[in-house]
């Protein structure tokens, strides 16, 4: 983890700590806790960063150590009230022995306990603006390895939709956190996703398999809460550039 100077100096790095290897990183909404992921050893780790700017290294206090099993963890959220962690598991090989915990991990940050998971193959989050829905981007599986999603069960390729609404509540049921809806984009991989929080659409990018061409669709997610959800495109999914890795808002870069 980096710490970067907000003000133009000439050395604007100010401290490195060496916390982890994360591919995507997320913070509590009041800004207290950094998490990470320690790509080499399928662990998610928290620290207190509270007090960062005048805290070495080697005092920066670890509040979170989990292991997930095995695997490419590069998913990561968090729900807007700050108490679930959400931890995606990718691709991986079944080692000998390991607990089946393939896909999306919900993590309760005051027991520090994985409560939930749902089957998939995340490669990027994104939370509704009502924080009832998480979208889960879906890789497609390498038939030619071991990976346990392969063949005909082979979950890729698609927009997973997953009800967390119960997250809500003082006493969730853990057993409402399921899939409840998926998008499906044969022969595309799904890439990034994000909500706009002002229209409630959902951007969702794609990449050919065999190309990487890449591929923008627009979502109406307004029937998600219907009892039969659904969702639909606001227009033909549009062309774009390559690999597509990242989706940003306006608003994102004036805050």
């Amino acid at each position: 983890m980096t710490a970067v100077s907000a003000l133009p100096t000439a050395n604007a790095v100010e401290r490195t700590f060496n916390v982890g290897n994360g591919v995507q990183n997320t913070k509590t909404p009041n800004g207290k806790y950094y998490y990470t992921t320690t790509a080499e050893k399928h662990h998610i780790v928290g620290y207190d960063i509270s007090k960062l700017t005048n805290t070495s290294a080697a005092k920066l206090k670890r509040v979170l150590d989990i292991d997930v099993g095995y695997g490419s963890l590069h998913a990561v959220a968090i729900d807007p009230n700050g108490r679930y962690l959400f931890v995606g598991n990718a691709s991986w090989s079944i080692p000998d022995g390991a607990t089946y915990r393939s896909g999306i991990n919900v993590i309760d940050l005051k027991t520090k306990k994985i409560i939930a998971t749902v089957p998939g193959r995340p490669h990027n989050f994104t939370i509704s603006p009502d924080g009832h829905c998480l979208a889960s981007t879906e890789l497609k599986a390498n038939v030619s390895s071991t990976d346990c999603d392969a063949g005909s069960g082979d979950l890729g390729d698609r927009l997973q939709i997953i009800d967390i609404s119960t997250l809500t509540k003082k006493h969730p049921n853990t057993a409402a956190i399921k899939d409840i809806y998926h998008f499906d984009t044969p022969g595309l991989g799904g890439s990034h996703a994000k909500w706009d929080q002002r229209t409630g659409r959902l951007y969702y990018t794609t990449y050919d398999n065999d190309t990487s061409q890449g591929w923008l669709y627009v979502l109406n997610t307004s029937k998600l809460a219907k009892a039969k959800p659904n969702i639909s495109q606001v227009l033909p999914k549009q062309k774009i550039g390559w690999s597509p890795h990242g989706i940003a808002f306006e608003e994102d870069s004036a805050s």
